[in-house]
């Protein structure tokens, strides 16, 4: 789904379903305690992300680097959502 990247409503929303999205993919239904942990965030803090909550830079960050989720894709929907593979650390 496309959105307007001008209507910051409309934004923070998608965003946020591709947040919620992520999560599930990677951690499951039940994965999000898991998720927050891992990124050192109280469960209500990032339940309010995947509501359309605005993510501080820094948290954002570490998604990107903790699920090598690709930044065009949190931001538009559109291309590959992970990175490839790129072999063991």
């Amino acid at each position: 789904m496309l959105v307007d990247l001008n209507n910051r409503q409309a934004l923070r929303q998608a965003v946020a379903r591709r947040v919620a999205e992520v999560r599930r993919d990677l951690y499951g239904e039940e994965g999000l305690p898991t998720l927050a942990d891992s990124l050192g965030l109280p469960v209500g803090t990032w339940m309010n992300y995947e509501q359309g909550v605005t993510m501080p830079a820094i948290t954002l960050l570490r998604l990107i680097d903790l699920t090598a989720v690709e930044p065009r894709w949190l931001l538009t929907g559109e291309g590959a959502k992970y990175r490839p593979s790129v072999g063991p650390p």
